[in-house]
């Protein structure tokens, strides 16, 4: 639900020559709460289905892969894309699809099985 509520404020903006200021008023709280919720939301979803054992791999490997990489990444490759083509159209259009490929993962992936419980038993 927070990747759909960001990739619907991301949609909005794709909309902004027409919206205007009403597109960054639509904005603000949806991406705000998505984003917002999954700051909150991924630690307790990791210990709860991978166990505390696990907990700082995890939490290290998504620190390093998925935000510091993706951070430095993904303000290069946007400027990139704005250089080529003299609009943000494609890379917010980019960024909704990333948003929806990950809302669509998270719905269709299974409970994790008595395996990653394991790392929970002392």
């Amino acid at each position: 639900m927070c990747l759909v509520l960001q990739a619907l404020g991301a949609g909005l903006l794709l909309r902004f020559d027409g919206l205007g200021f009403w597109a960054l008023v639509g904005f603000v709280p949806l991406f705000g709460l998505g984003y917002g919720g999954l700051v909150v939301l991924w630690p307790l979803v990791v210990g709860h289905d991978f166990g505390t054992r696990s907990f700082g791999a995890i939490a290290g490997m998504v620190g390093t892969v998925a935000l510091t990489l993706g951070g430095a990444a993904g303000p290069v490759v946007m400027g990139a894309m704005y250089d080529k083509t003299g609009s943000y159209f494609l890379a917010f259009l980019l960024c909704v699809v990333v948003f929806l490929v990950g809302a669509t993962a998270a719905f269709v992936t299974t409970k994790p099985g008595r395996i990653s419980r394991l790392a929970e038993t002392p």
